[in-house]
């Protein structure tokens, strides 16, 4: 079991997510105060993003009132030898595990559907009519179809169980020795279920949203190349422009906002990359990682 005092990634997911709850209504508030509203596509898949931000940090928020530590067997001094995570109240922690996997699994997505809205918006020169009508509604159905059957499937198998920061999917309890949870009161085959419902979907998000920035940015550098070249053969016309030069530095803006979701997406995901690596090299996970993951992950709200 971890050094670390036992309440400390509790405490630590709790004020992190009472940040991001914070962060993600602060955003949901800008866009219905924006002119646009929810009539653009940009909009509609931020307030999404919102949506699942603001789901999985208020279940966050609640982790001390779910998450308590039983102690298991003592030492010669009476002290206990280690405390492991037990639900307060079973049918509490799978509230908030359903609602921590179904908003910690739309944010990702969500994420990754912003890149691809980029994408055809600056590589494909989509307009907004096109992209509402052939884009955006694989941009919804492909996230919420696979949150919630995720979701619904791990509370389904009692798979929803407590661990040191807050209920998710794990075996119970959460010192049971079998790895996939066959010998555990509950969620057998708990660890293979994580990998599927979010650590493949998650690595894969992660690659694709680094292949579909560097497209985006190769696509507005040979745009600006291009407009170099012409303005220098045109020896500067007065008042001409053409359709490249009126689109680059529009291009430009767009993709400088693309990286900054990008690179917010990244800052909040990157110790749960490091630590999946980890835990595919080694075969278990970096308890330090664990302590910071648990304080930086329900940030994303905060960050995007």
């Amino acid at each position: 079991m971890p050094s670390y005092p036992i309440h400390l990634y509790s405490t630590l997911a709790t004020i992190a997510a009472a940040v991001s709850l914070l962060g993600s209504s602060t955003m949901v508030y800008v866009i219905s105060k924006s002119r646009d509203k929810l009539t653009t596509t940009l909009h509609r898949l931020l307030f999404c993003l919102c949506i699942g931000d603001i789901m999985m940090s208020f279940a966050l928020v609640v982790t001390k009132a779910v998450v308590k530590f039983d102690a298991r067997g003592l030492n010669a001094d009476g002290t206990p030898i280690y405390h492991i995570p037990v639900a307060t109240n079973q049918a509490a922690c799978n509230v908030q595990g359903f609602f921590f996997v179904l908003g910690g699994t739309l944010s990702p997505f969500y994420n990754c559907a912003l890149s691809v809205y980029y994408l055809y918006v600056i590589k494909f020169n989509y307009s907004e009519t096109k992209i509402k009508k052939k884009v955006e509604p694989c941009l919804h159905a492909v996230p919420w179809a696979w949150a919630l059957f995720s979701a619904i499937y791990a509370l389904a198998s009692k798979s929803i169980n407590p661990n040191p920061a807050n209920c998710a999917v794990n075996a119970a309890p959460f010192d049971c020795t079998d790895i996939d949870g066959i010998d555990c009161e509950r969620g057998a085959y708990s660890t293979t279920l994580r990998w599927v419902f979010q650590g493949a979907p998650f690595l894969t998000i992660f690659f694709a949203i680094c292949v579909i920035m560097v497209v985006v940015y190769f696509t507005v550098w040979k745009q600006e190349r291009r407009m170099k070249r012409y303005d220098h053969r045109a020896t500067m016309i007065a008042g001409r422009q053409t359709e490249v030069s009126l689109r680059v530095p529009n291009s430009r803006k767009v993709l400088n906002q693309a990286l900054a979701f990008a690179g917010a997406f990244l800052c909040s995901f990157i110790l749960v990359y490091t630590n999946g690596f980890i835990f595919l090299g080694s075969g278990k996970y970096n308890i330090t990682i664990f302590a910071l993951q648990a304080f930086f992950y329900p940030l994303q709200g905060k960050t995007d």
